[in-house]
């Protein structure tokens, strides 16, 4: 898979929570160059998810301006068998410098300019954690996942 991550859109539709707001952070999708969280490429994205009674709590972490984990920590309330559309994207705006984008049900709730844009290949995609064997398994599952390249 080539992941032209500098103009491409990662989508994944259809998070369904069927967990009970208490388990331990786990990864829902992680795309990667090989490795967790080695080198500038190696969470593209990478999104978990966790929980306890008082919050729920999305990380979606991407190779952003230098920072090979630029992370967004995204609360949510979300009941069981709830969906939650998620989109992650970043498009060219002009002068070598690209937005990065957020959305969460059709609402951008992150941007920011990224000035070090890279386009990475021989992506691996995990539905789930590869990289911790004790990790979690997360009390969702995702539907629709689409990554798209416009290069």
């Amino acid at each position: 898979l080539q992941n032209g991550f500098s103009d491409s859109q990662s989508v994944f539709h259809s998070l369904d929570y069927v967990g009970d707001g208490t388990f331990a952070y786990c990864t829902v999708l992680h795309l990667t160059q090989g490795g967790n969280n080695d080198v500038y490429g190696d969470r593209t994205p990478s999104i978990t998810i966790g929980g306890n009674p008082t919050l729920n709590e999305m990380k979606i972490s991407a190779p952003v301006n230098g920072n090979k984990s630029y992370r967004q920590n995204i609360p949510f309330t979300l009941a069981v068998n709830e969906t939650m559309d998620v989109e992650i994207h970043q498009r060219y705006i002009s002068n070598g410098k690209y937005r990065y984008f957020i959305r969460i049900n059709e609402e951008e709730i992150h941007s920011v300019v990224n000035t070090e844009a890279k386009q990475f290949y021989n992506v691996k995609v995990f539905a789930g954690q590869a990289f911790y064997a004790k990790q979690a398994v997360c009390p969702a599952s995702i539907k629709n996942v689409k990554h798209y390249n416009f290069l």
